[in-house]
């Protein structure tokens, strides 16, 4: 029947009733959970080759399988599989832009709008090399980690770093202490209080300066007891 068949996913047993071929490798690809590992990188290979062979000229109609995005656990795989064979010692700006173009290079430059990393000198001209040669490609620092260092600048005042530390000593002694975990998390239930137990601050985590200082005034009434 031309194009048109009746197929069944053996892994997942997702059914099609009528569909085209292509759609039964983006399922592969993108959505089945249950396909042996072996498989699922035959055929993400295989659609990698055909999808990079395809004419830029042709219209996003013609390309049927073009859901392929940098959020889905295909992409993340050839992160891992690069950076696992990556020498650990060569870190260096031109290294690293190396190893992204690489990866690239399989996904498809032309579907990629940008780079986004962190502040690190070595990333930072990686990106910049990039930037050179895909003049298409934003060259972009991570926001949540402008954040980080913003919220780790504000609390070096020594107001906010006394608060802080004080609020560590006091999540401490209750994560230390069985008696006194105990003691609190039964009144934490007795009270119906709801968003947890005390919390720690994180220097890598520029959120938990918020959490720490608001579970301790969230459980004012629980540490006075």
């Amino acid at each position: 029947r031309g194009e048109h068949y009746e197929a069944t996913c053996k892994f997942c047993n997702k059914n099609w009733k009528c569909d085209i071929p292509k759609k039964m490798t983006a399922h592969i690809c993108n959505e089945c959970t249950k396909v042996h590992a072996s498989i699922h990188k035959t055929v993400l290979t295989k659609f990698v080759k055909e999808y990079n062979s395809i004419s830029t000229n042709e219209t996003e109609e013609k390309i049927e399988i073009s859901k392929l995005s940098s959020s889905t656990s295909n992409i993340q795989e050839f992160f891992e599989n690069v950076w696992m064979n990556s020498n650990a010692n060569s870190h260096t700006g031109s290294y690293l832009a190396s190893k992204i173009k690489e990866i690239m290079e399989k996904i498809g430059p032309r579907r990629i709008a940008a780079i986004v990393s962190d502040s690190g000198a070595n990333i930072n001209n990686a990106r910049s090399l990039i930037k050179t040669e895909y003049k298409h490609i934003i060259n972009l620092r991570c926001i949540s980690h402008c954040l980080n260092l913003i919220s780790k600048d504000i609390i070096k005042h020594q107001f906010a770093d006394c608060l802080i530390r004080r609020a560590n000593i006091v999540t401490t002694f209750f994560k230390k202490s069985h008696l006194a975990h105990h003691r609190i998390s039964k009144l934490i239930e007795e009270k119906k209080i709801k968003g947890g137990g005390l919390k720690s601050y994180v220097s890598t985590r520029w959120i938990t300066c918020h959490e720490a200082t608001d579970s301790i005034v969230r459980l004012s009434d629980v540490l006075r007891e």
